[in-house]
């Protein structure tokens, strides 16, 4: 919790004259957000042009994370949100800015301008921009181009709709494992409906988006990563292969339930089975442990 407070000046005995503008302001600007979140009018509370400096409060926020501002024990607290911050910004502008990181491959590139063409996973292509400190990443993620793909982060400017126009502020370029699994996630959303030789269903996005989010909120960076497959049935397999044994997770994005498998190569013996609802970080970690215990083993 962050906590602000505005001092006086020493050695007065009555507070500065525009303290109290000070206080409406803020009152004012919670008022925006209040109203914003319950659907009320804006207009006649902040002129338009003064809403667009919410496009540079919260991009960083994500979909689960909100600030909260106190009203006394009276009152709820006032939220500020991804959906609040929208809403204000679009209504003095046509696109509205999230720091995101962008997966795809780097196509072109111009030294003169400092632009890129990223090629996204499902064919798309962005426009970015990036600075002298990066020319090197940039370099290094062009020559690489139909090997691998890289990740940048950045500033993305989206629509009304929510569509990518282009990336600004980019301040990371990094190449991808071959395995990554939020590259393969997104493209495992691709999938449409009769996938599997006119069978197979596709996969729900909100649940692909769920699990590219805990995998990397969870996942410990020293353990290998797996292969992703899609399932016929809509669901997700990881499958780590080692030398004299295999461990896979089947996992249904929507009840986030995940069936967790260990076997033996030769023979097909089971080492370890379990199901583990994976809206726990905890049993994260029991999965990564089967992995680590038979990597151990080989």
């Amino acid at each position: 919790m962050a906590v602000f407070e505005r001092s006086h000046a020493a050695g007065n005995l009555f507070p500065d004259a525009w303290a109290d503008w000070f206080d409406k302001a803020r009152d004012r600007i919670l008022e925006v957000i209040e109203a914003a979140g319950t659907g009320k009018p804006l207009d006649e509370l902040l002129p338009k042009s003064l809403l667009a400096y919410f496009d540079q409060f919260g991009r960083s926020l994500r979909d689960d994370e909100r600030v909260e501002f106190p009203q006394g024990d009276v009152k709820a607290p006032v939220v500020y949100d991804n959906r609040v911050r929208k809403t204000l910004v679009l209504k003095s502008a046509a696109v509205y800015r999230t720091e995101e990181s962008v997966r795809g491959a780097m196509s072109e590139l111009n030294l003169e301008s400092r632009t890129f063409m990223l090629r996204l996973i499902n064919g798309d292509r962005l426009v970015g921009q990036f600075s002298d400190e990066l020319r090197e990443a940039a370099l290094g993620a062009l020559s690489a181009y139909g090997e691998s793909l890289v990740m940048v982060k950045g500033a993305v400017v989206r629509d009304q709709s929510d569509s990518l126009k282009r990336i600004e502020q980019v301040t990371r370029i990094e190449p991808l494992e071959p395995l990554d699994v939020p590259a393969r996630l997104e493209a495992l959303a691709l999938l449409r409906d009769g996938w599997f030789d006119g069978a197979g269903v596709s996969l729900p996005g909100e649940g692909l988006k769920w699990l590219s989010k805990a995998w990397l909120d969870h996942w410990p960076e020293d353990l290998p990563l797996p292969y992703a497959y899609p399932t016929p049935g809509g669901a997700v397999q990881l499958e780590w292969s080692m030398a004299t044994s295999t461990v896979s997770a089947e996992i249904d994005t929507l009840s986030r339930q995940a069936d967790v498998l260990s076997s033996q190569t030769s023979d097909g013996e089971i080492l370890d089975e379990m199901t583990a609802d994976l809206s726990a970080s905890d049993a994260w970690l029991k999965v990564a442990d089967i992995v680590r215990r038979n990597l151990n083993a080989q």
